[in-house]
């Protein structure tokens, strides 16, 4: 008998299980996968001794979340968690020769924007701080600390300058907001990239609160040193080392209810596992309630508000390669700003080249355009053997296409795409050929659906950002606060507030809740953060 059951040891049920395994709870995670970590997964998908990291790996939030100030004893001194922190972080690539860069320093990223256009560059001067105080002051606490109903949020928000100015961003697109600030079509190009480059639609309005968010994260991505899985290896650790449990692989076929209650976890090789205080589910709110929990246990309009749901229009496209090689950029090859950054992007020669790309994913079609791009090994050796490297190619892409198949044509043209990315990249780094890659593995939208069964249709943030799906309705307003309609069973999984990416937030909050809900002695502290923007009336 456990005291807890956790399904799916992603990032979130790992965080979570952390938190309350080491409040002394007795904690069983149910993972489905051979491996635990969900998208934080790292392998040698091509040749062995090659690192790839073949999900999450640019990790946002590492300066803000809690976890890391939380766990840092047992992370950084017990352990050897460390990150790297390239500089620059972002670079656009013309084959002009022409390089613009957003670097760690307000300067040299407004130096670099100023070769484009000083108006452009003022405006950064101007506009970075005050994003930067946005983030420190409301968007990053909030992160951490559990959502308000609208019309609270709204009236804390009133209340102060900095929510004031927010809120007016609020019922703008990332274009618009993108488009308002800059008149360079290359400045404009990196900035709206950054701003959509986790799915946020780029004409959506009503979400413009996250366009500061994204672009202040353009400087402050970071690489988890010896690959992203490392970093759930080590919760992992931590979990152990409190008496917690991880069994996998261990697909959950149904969660046990007792009187309205949920006690347990049964799983499909007939096994049954028992919890005396809570349920916690991981997965998408659909598998959830209408998989494992079942209709009949719910009530009609639930059922509907979850069926009603709306997942990303997007996915992700990924070629990862092993290289013989050090990638020779021929966009300034002496150019620190090229070899030096993290994530490079190729292919956008013009603002328009970007809206064609973004607007076509809508209708299903892949047009040849740009991506994303890194090299892991230029900043951390130890994920390919000595003088060898890995490449990154990531693009968006439909789960639906547009052809006949839909979604089941991409095990027909994966190939296909993969030649075209890698025939753009080419353009760009001289040496990305048949000579060089020894091996490159392909992940299509609709490997990412068969892999990680909760991200459906590749919605790698298991579910999409719209308006009616983010804040205090993320998922539903009856699940807004991790605990559900069902008795014990609590939500952690990204459908729940703030939303996706390795924000390392859902399951913090979630532990939050069942503390308080059980009566959990907390070991933990609230974030200085947070207790200043309580403070300044902001939450």
């Amino acid at each position: 008998m456990y005291d807890g059951i956790i399904i799916g040891a992603g990032p979130n049920g790992l965080l979570c299980a952390a938190y309350l395994a080491k409040a002394g709870q007795k904690i069983l995670l149910l993972e489905r996968r051979f491996e635990m970590g969900g998208g934080l997964c790292s392998e040698h998908v091509t040749i062995p001794t090659f690192i790839h990291n073949t999900h999450a790996i640019y990790m946002p939030m590492v300066d803000y979340a809690p976890f890391f100030d939380d766990f840092h004893t047992e992370m950084t001194e017990v352990y050897d968690l460390a990150f790297v922190h390239p500089d620059p972080v972002m670079t656009l690539s013309l084959l002009d020769g022409r390089t613009l860069s957003v670097f760690n320093d307000l300067e040299r990223t407004a130096a670099s924007i100023a070769r484009f256009s000083e108006k452009d560059a003022t405006t950064y001067r101007k506009a970075m701080p005050r994003f930067k105080e946005y983030v420190d002051l409301f968007i990053a606490p909030a992160t951490y600390a559990p959502p308000h109903p609208a019309m609270e949020a709204m009236a804390k928000m009133q209340a102060h300058e900095i929510g004031r100015e927010i809120q007016a961003l609020q019922p703008l697109s990332p274009r618009a907001i993108i488009e308002e600030l800059f008149e360079n079509e290359h400045v404009r190009t990196l900035f709206l990239y950054a701003a959509t480059m986790w799915g946020l639609d780029y004409d959506l309005e009503g979400l413009g609160f996250l366009v500061p968010l994204y672009l202040n994260r353009a400087s402050a991505y970071r690489l988890v040193k010896g690959g992203t899985h490392h970093l759930a290896h080590l919760m992992s650790k931590t979990i152990y080392k409190n008496g917690g449990m991880i069994i996998g692989p261990k697909p959950v076929s149904k969660i046990i209810l007792e009187n309205g209650r949920a006690v347990g976890a049964e799983t499909e090789d007939g096994y049954s596992y028992r919890a005396k205080k809570f349920v916690i589910s991981s997965l998408n709110h659909h598998q959830t309630f209408l998989d494992l929990v079942g209709e009949d246990h719910l009530d009609g309009e639930f059922v509907t508000r979850i069926k009603d749901w709306q997942w990303e229009k997007h996915s992700l496209f990924h070629v990862h390669l092993a290289l013989t090689e050090t990638p020779a950029f021929k966009i300034g090859p002496d150019n620190p700003d090229v070899n030096g950054a993290l994530i490079h992007l190729f292919g956008f020669e013009g603002y328009r080249e970007l809206l064609d790309h973004l607007a076509s994913m809508k209708d299903g079609e892949l047009v040849d355009a740009g991506f994303n791009c890194c090299f892991p090994t230029l900043h951390d050796p130890s994920q390919a053997p000595p003088g060898k490297h890995t490449g990154l190619i990531s693009c968006h892409a439909p789960y639906h296409l547009a052809r006949d198949g839909g979604a089941e044509a991409w095990y027909d043209i994966r190939d296909e795409i993969a030649d075209m990315v890698m025939a753009r990249l080419s353009r760009y780094v001289t040496n990305v050929n048949d000579d060089t890659v020894m091996w490159r593995y392909i992940t299509t939208p609709k490997d990412i659906h068969n892999k990680f069964v909760d991200m459906y249709q590749g919605s790698y943030k298991q579910g999409a950002y719209t308006p009616l799906q983010m804040g205090y309705l993320r998922p539903n307003e009856q699940c807004s606060e991790y605990a559900t309609p069902i008795k014990d069973l609590y939500l952690c999984g990204s459908c729940t507030y703030p939303g996706g990416t390795i924000l390392l937030a859902n399951g913090y909050n979630a532990a939050n809740r069942i503390a308080e809900d059980h009566g959990i002695a907390k070991w933990w502290t609230k974030p200085a953060s947070v207790v200043r923007a309580e403070e300044l009336g902001l939450l």
